[in-house]
């Protein structure tokens, strides 16, 4: 019963979303948020420095139910965790995180989650990002570039993909 109202949810925030859809390059992005599995935190860390050093901005954002807060070592990254506690048995994410969420300025949603989290599902159905990139498909148009990932790719190797395709494209 939960699975049906919070698929509910998340159907009548894409229908809801407004967001413009543009096609971008990685040179013409700058504000990039990373939703990702918290298991491949430390990969995703590497990553987002990378994306510093190109001169992008980047805000990362995970799901971990085992876990009671941020370490604090990691807050510099702009590093959001959401917890079990955050979220309601029907799916109302915290009024406190999803404020977070809404302040933050993107052009680029990247989603390099390979487990569905209802949380990180129901944030990208209700992103502002100009250009959306998932690795699997999904009933909703929730992405405008999709880069399928092969079961035995690593988060690094499928963001290696994600860059070299958008290296090489005019926006």
């Amino acid at each position: 019963m939960f699975k049906f109202l919070r698929n509910r949810k998340i159907e009548s925030s894409i229908k809801k979303n407004e967001r413009q859809h543009t096609f971008l390059s990685m040179g013409s992005m700058r504000n990039i948020l990373i939703l990702f599995d918290y298991n491949d935190l430390n990969n995703i860390i590497s990553i987002a420095k990378e994306l510093d050093s190109m001169g992008k901005r980047v805000f990362l954002w995970t799901f971990d139910p085992d876990k009671n807060a941020i370490p604090s070592k990691r807050q510099s990254l702009s590093l959001q965790t959401i917890t079990s506690k955050d979220v309601s048995s029907i799916g109302s994410i915290s009024k406190e995180l999803m404020a977070v969420f809404e302040s933050q300025i993107y052009d680029t949603i990247i989603d390099l989650t390979t487990e569905k989290h209802y949380a990180l599902q129901y944030l990208l159905s209700k992103n502002t990002a100009k250009f959306s990139i998932g690795t699997s498909e999904s009933d909703h148009r929730l992405y405008d570039f999709i880069l399928h990932r092969k079961d035995n790719m690593t988060v690094n190797e499928v963001f290696t993909q994600i860059k070299f395709y958008l290296s090489n494209i005019r926006s």
